[in-house]
């Protein structure tokens, strides 16, 4: 069988249709952080789109300006510029699904809720992720909504308000998922293809 353009087309189809149905297919996965002790520092205060989560240190400063960082995969450090950070780097409140959860986040294509008590089959706890495919973490309670923050990768943030626990579900999928732009440079490969493909048909006729 000859080389078609219409080839290369139906390939490029085919390739951006099974990227897109991978990526909705499949749950993504998370990986859960603790990073506070029973004892530990004060609640969550922001997110930024590394996944990396800013909190309240303990500290002898009368101003209270201490802050720390986690880093899932990093040392963590402290730190006084929040610009980062602030205000939350978590979405905007959204009218939570189900409506049965206490307050909900919205943010690029994510959802992330609080549900207490167990209502409608569902038990207590923070849900979150895509917004078709939420899951649940474990938790005991969310203190306050103002300690609740989800980034645009899909991370949550909260502190456990029971037992003083600051946690972190890192969405790993989301972050190997390709860049925009990395797309962007593989369909103008792709469309490349298609043309010189389509030249040499020309030529060879």
């Amino acid at each position: 069988m000859s080389w078609k353009p219409q080839h290369a087309i139906c390939l490029c189809f085919v390739f951006f249709l099974a990227l897109f149905l991978h990526s909705q297919a499949h749950a993504d996965t998370y990986q859960l952080f603790q990073f506070t002790d029973y004892n530990g520092a004060g609640p969550v205060q922001g997110i930024d789109n590394f996944g990396d989560v800013l909190y309240r240190s303990p500290c002898s400063d009368t101003t209270f300006n201490c802050h720390s960082v986690f880093q899932p995969f990093g040392p963590g450090y402290t730190t006084t510029d929040l610009t980062s950070f602030l205000p939350g780097g978590g979405g905007p409140p959204c009218p939570p699904n189900p409506p049965l959860a206490s307050f909900g986040l919205c943010n690029n294509g994510y959802q992330a809720y609080w549900i207490s008590p167990a209502m409608g089959g569902q038990s207590a706890g923070v849900y979150g992720g895509p917004i078709n495919n939420v899951q649940r973490f474990p938790s005991i309670d969310v203190a306050n909504p103002a300690f609740f923050f989800l980034n645009s990768f899909g991370d949550i943030a909260w502190t456990d308000g029971e037992v003083e626990l600051n946690l972190l579900a890192y969405d790993i999928t989301a972050h190997q998922t390709p860049e925009p732009s990395t797309l962007a440079l593989l369909t103008t490969g792709l469309v490349l293809l298609a043309a010189i493909a389509r030249r040499r048909l020309t030529s060879s006729s």
